[in-house]
């Protein structure tokens, strides 16, 4: 039965407040009852929901409910929301909106997405087979966190202008602000929206940051807000109380450093955030570990919940072309068993070209071994967390588990990679805490091939067709996340989970590296895949030592430390190189020092060197990557003991270092030795140059 309204003729901007109460006070009927009843009012008002171009007008005042502010520059999305989503789509879209404002840039990028990859059109013209699905979303409006704030404007009033605070205050009031928006009371209508959502999904979920400004073709905040996956187990209580945890640490993440220094950077400081909460079930399953405890001689039951596949995948091709066959404009995939996690953050994932999907650079079977990902994140149902295991040890011990990822491991035999046959052939000493050694390398041969199908369809191939439909219809490079999950009777089912502009977009280009002495050389590097030059000389250079490194009992110190050193006024004012070992803002502090971007965002360069203690890799496709390109920090992976670097360690070594002027203990010195390049060779300074084209990069003193 329609809903009646005033007999008078409205326009649209009257129309729309009417269209959003209609849907919100029928939101216990499916989308298209609640379609004939929005159709029975345009009727009402003299439109005719036959004509096209009335349906279209309803259709832009659902999407204009959803994005909630006329200013976001969304010309593509739109158009693509528009064109290839239904009016009972765009309502059910309209049901899972709470609040009011904007549902942010990541919902919106990946609904567009999401439907034109699920256009009969679109999948007919590029030839995509695949199915493409998305995780049911709700999603929370901007709005509810300037009502937290205005709630609590008594305690949280003072960090409305802490974006215009000096770095080391940002730093400072860090704790306080954490406990203050973890203890401030939740506007009642949030609350009813997280019972709604909780009553709605039983299965683990994760709350995910959408804000005004991240996601957008000018710059991807990548890594910059919070998300938090959540067990989502226990009673309604515990679980209602997790999300609102999740919720708060989200909307607190617009004020983190990270997040405070990008948008200075990018220039957005002074721009309005708007931060919205998308809310999505986890794609995954369940499965436990049946563990024989060495020391106990007891069985431990794990309870644990991941995908079988997650990944990144980038549209064009610019950085990872190892073979003349190797095309920018197939794209590569980032690719690892278990939680995303480990793919956009800096830990051991298979990357591919889709031009060659299964070349690897290393053939020795040990070395790629220790290339390639050894442990995977899970959701430990038991404790409520995510924590990282051995892929060999829950294969060994779960059979279900064993099931659905034996197509992406192969076994070591013989000193021979070969296919697994047979759960019995896997190796494992260690503990689910630590991996001591196995016999099984993670390469997804399965999928990975261009000449064969898997599961009805060849990835590889369906990777570059939904790349060059979303490209074309986007008019832009795109950058997305999925997962991929195989249920209980064997099928896969593809998921797209993030959907962006790729940023860093521009082709390889030739950078003229200058003529150079050899006594100039700090470092040259003939295998560089990276590409670009630093605009300014450096007038410092920054450099861990990788045995003194290992050796500090407190690497987190370590990592503190370099950011007051970057941030020290003149080294800031007359810039400064770094050259770290391993893989720089690792969680993993053993992998590489774990310094967060705000720390080292006034870096011009970054040139990190792995030997035969530590290692590095280019890590193309993760936040870390995204965000130094995105700020002009260039940046140079070396293997230090390759024939092909030359890497002046005596220069490094011997140099007269500053750091005690800056941080005055002797112990970090020995690890951070602070070069005053310029003091030290008048009117030189530290400049690096990169050309991936023609494999070349070298940091000179000039």
């Amino acid at each position: 039965m329609a809903i009646r309204v005033e007999q008078k003729s409205y326009t649209l901007n009257e129309l729309r407040p009417v269209i959003r109460k209609i849907i919100r006070k029928n939101h216990h009927l499916p989308p298209v009852k609640i379609k004939e009843i929005l159709y029975d009012v345009l009727r009402e008002h003299g439109y005719d929901p036959q004509r096209k171009e009335h349906r279209l007008m309803l259709k832009s005042m659902l999407l204009d409910i959803l994005v909630g502010d006329r200013r976001l520059r969304l010309k593509t999305i739109r158009e693509a929301l528009l064109n290839y989503r239904t009016p009972e789509q765009l309502i059910g879209m309209v049901l899972h909106q709470f609040g009011r404002g904007t549902i942010g840039l990541k919902a919106l990028g990946l609904e567009a997405a999401h439907a034109i990859l699920n256009h009969p059109r679109i999948r007919q013209k590029y030839g995509i087979d695949v199915p493409v699905k998305k995780p049911r979303s709700y999603y929370l409006g901007s709005n509810w966190l300037l009502e937290f704030l205005r709630l609590n404007e008594n305690k949280l009033g003072k960090y409305r202008r802490l974006k215009l605070e000096t770095f080391e205050h940002i730093i400072a009031v860090q704790e306080e602000l954490e406990h203050d928006f973890l203890n401030s009371p939740m506007p009642r209508g949030v609350m009813r929206a997280i019972e709604e959502i909780i009553d709605n999904i039983r299965r683990p979920i994760i709350a995910r940051s959408s804000s005004k400004l991240e996601d957008n073709p000018e710059a991807s905040f990548a890594g910059k807000y919070a998300s938090y996956f959540l067990a989502n187990e226990g009673s309604r209580e515990e679980r209602i109380h997790a999300l609102e945890m999740a919720i708060k640490r989200i909307w607190r993440s617009v004020f983190s450093p990270d997040a405070i220094i990008y948008r200075l950077k990018m220039g957005l400081v002074r721009r309005d955030e708007q931060m919205g909460v998308l809310v999505q079930k986890v794609i995954g399953r369940k499965f436990d570990v049946v563990y024989p405890n060495p020391e106990t001689g007891e069985q431990e039951v794990w309870r644990l919940f991941c995908p079988t596949i997650a990944g990144v995948g980038f549209s064009r091709n610019l950085i990872y072309i190892l073979s003349p066959k190797m095309k920018q404009e197939d794209g590569m995939v980032r690719i690892v068993v278990g939680l995303g996690t480990r793919a956009v953050e800096r830990q051991r994932a298979y990357e591919a070209s889709l031009s060659l999907p299964s070349f690897f650079p290393e053939r020795d079977p040990v070395r790629k071994q220790k290339m390639t990902q050894s442990t995977m994140d899970v959701l430990d149902l038991t404790n409520n967390q995510i924590i990282p295991v051995p892929v060999s040890w829950a294969a060994k011990y779960s059979g279900k588990f064993y099931e659905i990822v034996r197509p992406f491991i192969s076994v070591i035999r013989h000193g021979y990679v070969q296919q697994l046959t047979s759960q019995h052939e896997i190796q494992f000493e260690g503990s689910p805490q630590k991996r001591e050694w196995d016999n099984i390398i993670i390469d997804f041969h399965s999928i990975l091939q261009s000449s064969t199908k898997w599961k009805g369809f060849n990835f590889p191939d369906q990777m570059r067709r939904m790349f060059r439909a979303l490209e074309t219809e986007l008019q832009f490079p795109v950058d997305i996340e999925f997962a991929g999950n195989i249920d209980d009777q064997g099928n896969f089912h593809f998921y797209i989970l993030q959907s962006r502009a790729q940023i860093f977009s521009e082709t390889l280009q030739e950078i003229k590296i200058p003529r150079y002495r050899k006594s100039d050389v700090i470092i040259e590097n003939n295998k560089c895949l990276t590409t670009g030059k630093t605009r300014e000389g450096s007038e410092y250079l920054i450099y861990v030592n990788s045995a003194a490194y290992k050796n500090y009992p407190d690497k987190q110190t370590i990592a503190r430390a370099i950011g007051k050193i970057v941030h020290y006024p003149p080294i800031k004012e007359n810039g400064s190189i770094a050259i770290l070992p391993g893989r720089t803002g690792s969680n993993n502090p053993e992998l590489g020092v774990p310094v967060h971007f705000s720390e080292i965002s006034e870096l011009r360069g970054l040139v990190e060197y792995g030997d035969e203690l530590i290692t590095t890799d280019i890590s193309y496709g993760t936040h870390f990557y995204s965000e130094i390109r995105d700020v002009n920090i260039q940046f140079m992976p070396v293997q230090k003991n390759d024939p092909d670097v030359y890497f002046n360690e005596t220069f490094l070594n011997n140099a007269p270092s500053i750091t005690r002027q800056i941080v005055a203990d002797d112990d970090i010195e020995k690890v951070i030795r602070v070069i005053h390049l310029t003091a030290a060779y008048p009117n030189k300074k530290a400049y690096l140059y990169m050309n991936g084209l023609g494999k070349k990069g070298v940091l000179l003193k000039r």
